[in-house]
Formats: structure tokens, C-alpha cells, sequence
């Protein structure tokens, strides 16, 4: 790869599957921060509204509920503070909570299976853009090897 020309054949060969590495990274990426996400293992339980706090959509929290849950016996109190809601005091609301510490909630949490299936999508377009750009290279060092040897001294 000495030349523009070079990097132009490369691509022309490779077509729109170009695209597909640094997409594949992306998504790749992606995917990784989907299943690591620290929300997966939370498990899911019905809460109580306790109280609903309406500010007024100028505020910085427009909206708060407030809420409780049993875990292990033991009643514990939260609130989301993100909106708009429909709840009045009494509704039952979902409530997500980390089992290890139960006092550590979310109004709702990721599904690990999209990031690995998007990790595995991300595996197979890399290898699929790897694979074409190698037969690309392959195609464009054939066609240097079979160059009249008077093209390859107009170029030197």
C-alpha cells in the first residue's frame, strides 16, 4: 500500500462492507457496556406510592414519587424522581432493587439479552469485514503481480 491508488483499489474492491469495521466497533462497544450494565441483576417487585410530589414543569425536578417495597421481610423507602407520572398515593408501582442492597432501586432497568445479542451481531460483521478486506488485499496483490514489468518501472 504505497500509494493513493492503492488505498482507492483496497476500498473499491472491499465496497460498502468498509463500513462494517468501525460500525462493528461501535457496536461492539455497545454491547459491552449493555452487559455490564450494573442494572441487570436487579430484581424486580411491586411497590407501594406513598406520596407524589408535583414542582411544576419549570422546576429542576418537575416530579417526585415516593414509594415503598418489602424485600426480606423488611419495608424499604425510595423515590424516583424523573417523570411525568400517573400515580396517586396507594397505586402499586414497579420497583427494581439490587438484592445485595435492597435499598439501591431503579424505576426500570436494561435486559442483558439485547447486549449480547448485539455483541454477537458485532463479532460476526467484524469477521465478515475482515474477511472482505482481506480478499480485497489478496485482489489488489494479484493484480501488482500481474502488471507489465514496463508499468511497475514508469512507477519507480
Amino acid at each position: 500500500m504505497k500509494t493513493k491508488e492503492d488505498w482507492g483499489k483496497l476500498f473499491r474492491y472491499a465496497g460498502p462492507s468498509a463500513f462494517l469495521l468501525p460500525l462493528a466497533l461501535f457496536m461492539l462497544i455497545f454491547g459491552v457496556v449493555s452487559v455490564a450494565n450494573p442494572l441487570s441483576g436487579y430484581r424486580e417487585t411491586e411497590g407501594r406510592v406513598r406520596e407524589v410530589v408535583v414542582r411544576g414543569e419549570d422546576a429542576e425536578i418537575p416530579y417526585e414519587v415516593y414509594f415503598s417495597f418489602e424485600s426480606d421481610g423488611k419495608t424499604y423507602e425510595d423515590s424516583f424522581t424523573f417523570g411525568p407520572y400517573d400515580y396517586e398515593p396507594g397505586d402499586p408501582i414497579k420497583v427494581y432493587y439490587d438484592p445485595k442492597n435492597p435499598s439501591e432501586t431503579s424505576p426500570r432497568v436494561g435486559n442483558p439479552f439485547w447486549g449480547w445479542a448485539v455483541l454477537g451481531l458485532s463479532l460476526l460483521m467484524g469477521a465478515y469485514g475482515v474477511f472482505t478486506f482481506r480478499k480485497a488485499y489478496r485482489k489488489l496483490q494479484e493484480e501488482k503481480k500481474t502488471e507489465p514489468l514496463s508499468d511497475m518501472k514508469e512507477e519507480a
